[in-house]
């Protein structure tokens, strides 16, 4: 279809010009392994998925369970370790790290367990027996992980997520779900030109002041206001991806964060602009728009217990998508990871018609559990991967 196209076209464009603003930028070698980062992990979660069937999404499904399953079990046995050393009020007091990753990085991972839980709760017969008991005590397990790690904005993320899904697989007509997509860019559209605006100012002033207090907010306010500035010094092709900490560092720090927390914009949109310049935001914003859209036709074409999974996916691409608004704003690439890959794959099988509702190819169980079971980990290191390279360079 024209659309399927345009996705495809975007799809190509998208790390093709951020490693033309890469070889432009301050640092060529970082533009290289941001497109490879790219490519790779495309490349593997559309061919695994190519020949996926109802059997193999379920087992994807399955898989994605038992790896938040050893991610609770590996945060449980941590706290645990360390109530050895200190009471267990210091223990509960200190802010979860799962995977070893810093809290808002593991809150994003947990956050995402929230809808996928809740999905995998009803894909068992009729959504009763075993199966529901194990989703939800996971989807009570991973809320008091999320609680514990402090991340407030995985904390609202993961309920938008939650919430998100019950809309999806409530609203089954095309009349009501129409409007959801278009509604929701033009509410952040005049949002935005609301904070712009001269009636924005009180709100930019308050901004002002928090940052010189110990405010996270006021933080992301400071990091925020020297992306824009760095977007505005290169506004064709930006100063290159993962390139901004170059510049923040020498920046005027806020009184809270020195300059340690500089290393990245904390917002996925400003990201783009200051890596890619407003080219690369523009595309970028068409490709997540594409997104959604291509997970809304799929929704819009599948009926009973097949929106399931779909809605799951749709509604942890909102988590992901909310949460890197304020915190995992890296790369232009941490909204990238090898997740968001493998959901466009299944919603592109479902929606070209390739996943048979049938009970076979039980050889590729193993290859879909285990990939799911090695998800939560490796998105965790990618993540992880993005952060080091960036305090790497730094140094």
């Amino acid at each position: 279809s024209a659309f399927g196209r345009f996705l495809g076209a975007l799809f190509l464009i998208l790390p093709l010009w951020w490693l033309l603003a890469g070889y432009l930028g301050d640092d060529q070698g970082v533009g290289l392994r941001v497109g490879i980062r790219l490519v790779i992990p495309a490349v593997l979660a559309v061919t695994m998925v190519r020949s996926l069937d109802r059997r193999g999404e379920t087992c994807l499904l399955g898989g994605l369970m038992l790896g938040l399953l050893i991610a609770l079990v590996q945060a449980a046995v941590g706290a645990i370790e360390a109530s050895g050393s200190y009471p267990w009020s210091v223990v509960l007091g200190s802010r979860l790290r799962v995977l070893g990753l810093h809290p808002n990085l593991g809150g994003a991972l947990l956050a995402m367990g929230l809808p996928l839980a809740l999905a995998w709760s009803r894909t068992g017969k009729g959504g009763k027996g075993a199966q529901r008991v194990l989703g939800l005590a996971l989807f009570l397990g991973t809320a008091f992980a999320l609680y514990q790690t402090g991340s407030r904005t995985s904390i609202v993320a993961g309920t938008v997520g939650a919430a998100f899904l019950y809309v999806l697989l409530r609203f089954r007509t095309k009349q009501r779900f129409a409007w959801v997509l278009p509604a929701g860019a033009v509410a952040a559209v005049l949002g935005l030109a609301l904070f712009a605006s001269p009636l924005g100012d009180p709100v930019r002033d308050r901004l002002d002041s928090m940052a010189q207090s110990q405010s996270g907010l006021g933080q992301r306010w400071h990091i925020w206001k020297m992306a824009w500035d760095a977007t505005l010094s290169e506004p064709i092709t930006g100063v290159g991806p993962l390139c901004f900490h170059a510049l923040s560092t020498h920046a005027q720090p806020s009184y809270f964060d020195g300059t340690s927390q500089t290393l990245h914009t904390h917002n996925i949109l400003l990201a783009a602009s200051a890596g890619a310049g407003f080219v690369g935001l523009g595309i970028f914003i068409a490709w997540c728009l594409g997104i959604f859209e291509f997970g809304r036709r799929v929704l819009l074409r599948e009926k009973g217990s097949g929106r399931i999974l779909p809605a799951a996916l749709v509604s942890t691409l909102v988590v992901l998508a909310l949460c890197s608004q304020l915190d995992l704003g890296q790369s232009q690439v941490s909204f990238l990871p090898m997740f968001v890959w493998v959901c466009l794959g299944v919603l592109a099988s479902r929606l070209s018609g390739t996943v048979a509702a049938r009970e076979s190819h039980a050889e590729s169980t193993a290859t879909y559990s285990c990939l799911g079971v090695l998800l939560w980990p490796a998105m965790g290191s990618t993540l992880l991967g993005f952060f080091l390279l960036a305090s790497g360079n730094a140094d």
